[in-house]
């Protein structure tokens, strides 16, 4: 079952950290988002458990700006 997170945009490490912990073995976590801090993971749990964590970053700040302003000229 897939749930959406809660976390801001931008949010702490520590709010994914809370989410890892809660996957049932076997879980994947999907993050959508941006984190404020690097993740610090326990490859171990990982292992154990066979958990995945994925995600992805289609661009950066200045890049969506830029989108952004060719967006608005037309």
């Amino acid at each position: 079952m897939c749930r959406p997170s809660t976390a801001p945009r931008g949010s702490a490490p520590s709010t994914t950290l809370d989410g890892l912990k809660s996957l049932k073995p076997e879980g994947i976590a999907i993050n959508v988002s941006a984190l404020t801090d690097p993740l610090p993971i326990n490859p171990v749990h990982f292992m154990t458990t066979q958990i995945q964590y994925r995600g992805s970053n289609w661009f950066n700040i200045a890049q969506g700006q830029r989108m952004a302003d060719l967006v608005r000229s037309g």
